[in-house]
């Protein structure tokens, strides 16, 4: 990260970078383990087009609220937060 950049842009290009380094198809599923609040699963939706994400997590409120989160943004069944 450099200074200029945010946390949240150094968090997006390391994600750019998991994408592109584990060869994510959007055509097949993906696991996110470590899910959170669904910060991953937006951003590849943003990036990727509508892919299918299953998320785990062990913080049942962050399920809750990014379950909420995808409904009100119209995500809809972009993911599957799971605990």
């Amino acid at each position: 990260m450099t200074r200029s950049e945010s946390l949240a842009e150094a968090q997006d290009a390391l994600t750019d970078r998991m994408v592109t380094v584990a060869g994510v198809d959007p055509q097949q599923p993906l696991l996110d383990v470590g899910y959170g609040f669904g910060g991953t699963a937006a951003f590849l939706n943003e990036r990727l087009g509508d892919i299918s994400v299953t998320g785990l997590n062990i913080e049942l409120r962050q399920l809750h609220s990014s379950r909420s989160e995808s409904q009100r943004s119209g995500m809809g069944p972009l993911s599957n937060p799971r605990f």
